[in-house]
């Protein structure tokens, strides 16, 4: 019974973590997509599109890195890579 309660306690912790940098490698790639677009500015803005983001969850993302304050939007749906503070 105690090895079960110990089997289930680790895999959800390994599972926590292997999540949690997956999600952060990906957050990196579609950083680094937008970047490599030329999008540093709110003028060089580029669609999900023309940084080559194309899968519907990348896209759903891109708006977590905007609340996170690493990408910044315009009003017609281009991203931009923001300046570290």
């Amino acid at each position: 019974m105690i090895e079960t309660i110990i089997s289930s306690i680790i895999d959800g912790v390994l599972l926590f973590f292997i999540s949690y940098f997956y999600l952060g490698y990906r957050f990196e790639c579609i950083l680094r997509k937008v970047a490599m677009a030329g999008a540093l500015s709110r003028e060089t803005a580029v669609k999900p599109e023309e940084a080559g983001i194309t899968c519907e969850w990348d896209k759903r993302a891109l708006k977590g890195l905007v609340k996170q304050g690493k990408l910044g939007a315009t009003d017609d749906g281009r991203y931009y890579v923001r300046k570290s503070q």
